[in-house]
């Protein structure tokens, strides 16, 4: 491939784009991982609530 300024300049918009998206998805998963403690406690809750029933039902 011979380089010259047209496809130089494609190049870095294509770079250019790569790198927002990584960055973009470095900050979801950085946003997922953030959750409160009132969501935690709502989960050990429901995991609680499962394991309940589940001895209930083999009572």
């Amino acid at each position: 491939m011979v380089y010259n300024k047209r496809s130089t300049q494609w190049l870095s918009r294509v770079c250019l784009y790569i790198g927002i998206g990584a960055l973009l998805t470095i900050v979801a998963i950085q946003w997922n991982h953030s959750v409160p403690e009132i969501e935690v406690l709502n989960s050990l809750e429901t995991v609680n609530k499962i394991q309940l029933s589940i001895k209930n039902f083999f009572k």
